[in-house]
């Protein structure tokens, strides 16, 4: 079976019509002959902006408008001013001084009376017992022989005392020729029953009293460490000693 030829129609091979614009006799392609140049009358350029510019021109107006009226009432945003710093050298406020509770007692005071003290010579034997310590007696002392740091007494009271401060009397004023050949203490740690302490500096050349005042502490004990001497003023091993003539505690009134 042959097969089927298909054909364009045959209006698809039609010769066109031709154009009324092109004539057997026209010139050859190109500028025709008969072509010129359009002359405009004066009359035809008009003054001053055309239609067309003015819109756009209005239209530009219109934006810029609407561009500084909006920053008018919408202004930028500013980045909010950092928040001051305080100065260093400003004082703190009142919240932030320290508690007055840690301050030393300053009122009125009275003696308490201690009940017994205990205590060893680390290097053997001494002149007098602990109890002398807080016996009120001016003619006893407290000694013991050698550098002395490390020795410890131990005052007992009638039982929880509010004590704010002590007096000591540092050094042998009992043998007056042994005051300044004997060591002297420069430094005590008072340690109270629940195991707080303070550390009190003594002048080494001072046969007077010796106060210290302390906040308010309640407590049934208080002990006694040496923690600094002096050399000896003196030579030989008699003048090797410490001694406290006497010891008080401190109440309020």
């Amino acid at each position: 079976m042959a097969a089927m030829e298909q054909r364009v129609p045959d209006e698809y091979f039609r010769p066109a019509a031709e154009s009324d614009d092109v004539r057997a006799d026209d010139a050859p392609r190109g500028l025709p002959a008969t072509a010129a140049v359009k002359a405009v009358a004066p009359t035809d350029v008009r003054d001053g902006w055309t239609p067309r510019a003015v819109a756009s021109l209005a239209v530009v107006l219109l934006g810029v408008a609407f561009t500084v009226g909006r920053l008018w009432v919408f202004p930028p945003d500013r980045p909010a001013d950092p928040a001051p710093s305080p100065s260093p050298s400003a004082p703190l406020s009142a919240s932030a001084t320290p508690s007055t509770a840690l301050a030393p007692f300053d009122g009125p005071v009275v003696a308490v009376r201690a009940i017994d003290a205990e205590g060893r010579c680390l290097e053997g034997g001494s002149r007098e017992a602990p109890l002398a310590l807080v016996d009120n007696n001016a003619d006893t002392l407290w000694r013991c022989r050698g550098e002395g740091v490390g020795e410890s007494v131990t005052i007992r009271f009638p039982g929880p005392r509010v004590v704010v401060g002590l007096r000591v009397v540092n050094g042998n004023t009992v043998w007056t020729d042994r005051y300044l050949a004997e060591r002297r203490i420069t430094g005590i740690r008072w340690t109270f029953a629940d195991g707080s302490f303070f550390e009190q500096g003594l002048a080494a050349h001072d046969r007077t009293p010796q106060e210290v005042r302390f906040p308010e502490v309640t407590t049934d004990t208080v002990t006694l460490t040496v923690l600094h001497t002096t050399p000896p003023g003196g030579s030989g091993t008699s003048v090797d000693a410490v001694s406290i003539g006497s010891l008080e505690f401190l109440a309020p009134a």
